[in-house]
Formats: C-alpha cells, structure tokens, sequence
C-alpha cells in the first residue's frame, strides 16, 4: 500500500513567497508635517476632545504602522491620536496600528486663556 503522498511542500514554498514579497509592496513611511504634530495621548489627556474617528496604519513596522496612523489622524484634523490596538508585523505580514484620533484644539485654547 502507497503512502498518500504530502502536498506541504508546494504550501510552504507559497507561504515563503508571500512572506518574502508581501512586506515589499508596503513602503516605509515617513511622517508628514500634520503627522508630525499630532501628540500621541492617553484616554485620560483626550476626554474632553472631540472624538473625529478611528484611524488605521499600515507598514512594514511598526513604527510605520504607527506613523501611517498619525498621518491619517492628521488628515481628519487631529491634534492627538490614543493608539488602542497594534498588531506586529510577524502576525500578519504586515504592521497594523489602530487609533482613536482626536481634536484637542478646542480645549488647548481654552486652558491658554485661563491660564493669563
């Protein structure tokens, strides 16, 4: 009687391919000057903030996971983002790092007025 011979091998060399060119078709990311300014925060600096929205970033680390999460914070017209997931590149082929971005603007002016 034959073995059922094993099919791993085609699967493994797919998955290696996949892990090998999957990272390359995400380029690093750099902040850009919106990204730049938005502050990094916690729950407690951003509870009196208008919430704008969720914001997602993607990369090949996560570093750039986190600094595509900025910029697009920025996009929406945050001043903070409180990041709330992250999930490593080993996991998924790709960095992902998800925020809740925040305007502070608002509540910024009102303690710079108090404050004279």
């Amino acid at each position: 009687m034959n073995p059922r011979p094993q099919r791993t091998t085609p699967l493994l060399l797919t998955a290696a391919l996949l892990a090998a060119l999957l990272p390359g078709c995400l380029t690093p990311v750099e902040l850009t000057s919106g990204g730049a300014s938005v502050q990094v925060a916690d729950e407690n600096i951003v509870k009196s903030c208008k919430y704008l929205g969720d914001v997602t970033g993607r990369g090949t680390s996560d570093d750039d996971a986190r600094r595509a999460a900025q910029n697009d914070a920025a996009a929406q017209g945050a001043t903070h983002i409180v990041f709330v997931s992250e999930t490593p590149l080993t996991a998924t082929l790709a960095a992902t790092s998800m925020g809740r971005a925040y305007d502070c603007s608002a509540t910024e002016a009102s303690h710079v007025s108090s404050s004279r």
